[in-house]
């Protein structure tokens, strides 16, 4: 590994926030369409979305750790990727229920 492909000058909170905000406006959209009661589909696959959102930083990271990447990298990638792959794989069935 010649060069770091993460620029150290990128705040290392960023990829928690950026999810933490993508959350904010997923958690407001499934609770404005439950409370309606329309499309259940449309939030069942906005879960699932948020899950596969999750699972590609956990794949990120893993991949930045196995090319040697600093930790600062792989760390901040797939904390907030474990931490959402948990939280929506948890409050999946809660969701689908709320849907029906």
């Amino acid at each position: 590994m010649e060069t770091a492909w993460h620029p150290f000058h990128w705040p290392a909170w960023a990829p928690g926030v950026l999810l933490g905000a993508v959350s904010l406006v997923y958690g407001l959209a499934v609770g404005f369409l439950i409370s309606r009661k329309t499309s259940p589909r449309l939030v069942v696959g906005l879960h699932l979305g948020m899950i596969a959102l999750s699972g590609v930083l956990v794949v990120v990271a893993v991949w930045a750790y196995a090319a040697g990447e600093p930790r600062t990298v792989w760390e901040n990638l797939g904390m907030p990727g474990a931490i959402g792959v948990f939280m929506y794989a948890v409050t999946f069935t809660a969701v689908r229920r709320a849907c029906d």
